[in-house]
């Protein structure tokens, strides 16, 4: 399994599962920082049950969840499904704060791709249109077997 990140590439044995997660954090005061995850989805698993066992598990299982936005749409050219909520974040030091989020899923082969954006702080509209015009510019990397017929041997 090839393996890229910023810098560059390695090869991992082909029983290795990418799990990686890469935390961006803006340095404008609004909180605002995005998490990228995958993860691998399970053999034979059909992409509308994906996804809906995905929002499932966030419809369910947060603490004061209110959902304003889900919705299917597109990203890099394929389908993909938006979230817009927020919910009761853990307690610090005795106050319990509110957590906005806006994340979105997308099915990439045999991997669920998860950008998450969260704050403490109440997103605007405007903040929230920023922040889905970032995502929408995603670019796909070309598919592994691709990427290794470039390579040089």
């Amino acid at each position: 399994m090839q393996f890229t990140f910023n810098e560059g590439h390695i090869q991992l044995p082909s029983q290795w599962q990418d799990q990686s997660m890469q935390v961006l954090v803006s340095t404008d005061n609004s909180g605002i920082n995005l998490v990228i995850t995958r993860e691998a989805v399970p053999q034979g698993t059909l992409t509308p049950e994906l996804y809906q066992e995905t929002l499932a598990l966030y419809q369910g299982k947060l603490d004061g969840y209110t959902e304003h936005a889900c919705r299917e749409i597109t990203l890099a050219e394929a389908p993909a499904w938006l979230l817009d909520y927020s919910w009761n974040g853990p307690e610090d030091e005795g106050n319990q704060g509110r957590i906005s989020q806006i994340a979105v899923f997308q099915r990439r082969g045999d991997t669920l791709l998860t950008f998450t954006f969260s704050t403490s702080l109440s997103l605007k509209n405007s903040q929230k249109t920023m922040l889905l015009e970032v995502i929408k510019s995603f670019t796909p990397l070309p598919p592994e077997n691709d990427i290794q017929k470039d390579q040089p041997r």
